[in-house]
């Protein structure tokens, strides 16, 4: 991301072209300089697993009425339940290489530590759902699904958070 991306985004907005513009982020690097360069809307990996990012972007963005996405909320996967320490993804699936065979385990372990959620939500996914809209800079949360089943399931989280106490206890775990 340039200065001169930046200043093409402000002037286009400026003529009317375009209502507002954002990135998407991988590193926490590239989300000061959005927020620097005048990024309205920052999408970035945000998850219960996975919140390093957030954890420095998403106070920023709050002060600065910046929107954030949310994407990977279930960690790929990891935070329905339905993976293991077994877990080997095939070669051609993206979480091959996010998520090696050889750190299956401790991906299983961390998820187990979670089972406390079962406590306040139906699921793990719906938990994991209600702790990514649980941070007030989130504006939305792409959890993606693939069947009608898995969209019924994700919207149960809709316009729930998940308690304090439960926040607390997370914020202390990872």
């Amino acid at each position: 991301m340039t200065d001169e991306i930046f200043g093409l985004m402000s002037d286009l907005k400026k003529s009317g072209k375009i209502r507002g513009w954002g990135v998407s982020i991988a590193k926490v690097e590239e989300g000061m300089r959005a927020i620097e360069g005048g990024a309205e809307v920052i999408q970035l990996v945000y998850n219960v697993l996975e919140q390093d990012i957030g954890n420095v972007i998403l106070p920023i963005a709050q002060k600065e009425n910046i929107g954030i996405i949310a994407r990977v909320p279930l960690a790929s996967g990891w935070l329905t339940g339905k993976y293991g320490a077994g877990t080997v993804f095939q070669k051609d699936d993206h979480r091959s290489v996010r998520y090696p065979a050889a750190s299956a385990g401790e991906m299983a372990a961390k998820v187990a530590e979670l089972d406390f959620l079962l406590d306040e939500a139906g699921s793990l996914a719906e938990a994991s759902l209600r702790f990514v809209l649980s941070h007030p800079a989130v504006s939305t949360v792409i959890p993606g699904a693939k069947n009608r089943d898995q969209v019924r399931q994700n919207v149960v989280a809709s316009g729930k958070v998940l308690s304090e106490s439960s926040l607390s206890r997370i914020s202390k775990m990872f």
